[in-house]
Order: C-alpha cells, then sequence, then structure tokens
C-alpha cells in the first residue's frame, strides 16, 4: 500500500462519518460536506492503486528487459555458429560444383564477368 491509498481509506472513513453524523443530526451541509470528502477519498485511493498497479509493470517491463540483455549474447553466440555453419555448407557445395564441372563453372563465371562489365559500363552512344 502506498499514501495515497492509505490516505484515501482514511478521508473515505472519515466523510463516510461525518455524512452519518450530518445525517443523524439533520444537517444537510454537514451530510453533503460527508459525501464529498468520502468520494474525495475514493479518488485519492483509487489513484494510489493505479499509482501501485504502474509500478509494478514497470517493474515486471524493467525485469524482463534486463532477462532479455543477459540472454543476448547466448543469441548472438547461436546466430554466429549457425551463419558459420551455413558458409561451410556453401562453400562446400562451390567447391563440390568447381571439381565435378569446371568447364561450366568457368564459362558461368565469364558469363557473369560479362554481365557486370556491360551494367557497369552501360550503353555509350559514341
Amino acid at each position: 500500500m502506498n499514501s495515497d491509498q492509505i490516505e484515501g481509506r482514511i478521508k473515505d472513513i472519515a466523510g463516510q462519518a461525518e455524512a452519518q453524523l450530518g445525517a443523524a443530526l439533520g444537517d444537510n451541509s454537514t451530510r453533503i460536506a460527508g459525501v464529498v470528502e468520502s468520494v474525495k477519498g475514493k479518488a485519492q485511493e483509487a489513484f494510489g492503486t493505479a499509482r501501485e498497479k504502474a509500478s509494478e509493470g514497470f517493474e515486471r517491463a524493467r525485469a524482463k528487459a534486463h532477462e532479455i540483455a543477459e540472454e543476448a549474447p547466448e543469441y548472438v553466440d547461436r546466430a554466429r555458429e549457425t551463419t558459420r555453419r551455413y558458409a561451410d555448407k556453401a562453400t562446400t557445395t562451390v567447391k563440390a560444383q568447381v571439381q565435378e564441372q569446371p568447364v561450366v563453372t568457368l564459362l558461368g563465371g565469364v558469363a557473369v564477368g560479362f554481365l557486370l562489365g556491360w551494367l557497369i559500363s552501360g550503353r555509350r552512344s559514341e
């Protein structure tokens, strides 16, 4: 419980007591003042409850962020290992392709080189 909840509860109880006293004495202004004080107390108590819930939510979010930050190096290591495996697999595949069909690979490389040269130089109309 926080101070707003405690103060609000006290104001609510005091306001109810004042309203009952005013009703018992037949004094409408005292009864109305008590009802107003009780409503103010309930509002302050509700504010205190909302503030406490927001604080709890903030603490949970902060704890989750801390947990994620602690796990980040592990995620990075796993990503690095996965990338390494894919790179090794690609290297093995390219080596096998070159060994099995060197002429086709050479012609493919020449074609790619020609295409890149053509794209880089552009069409010149001179």
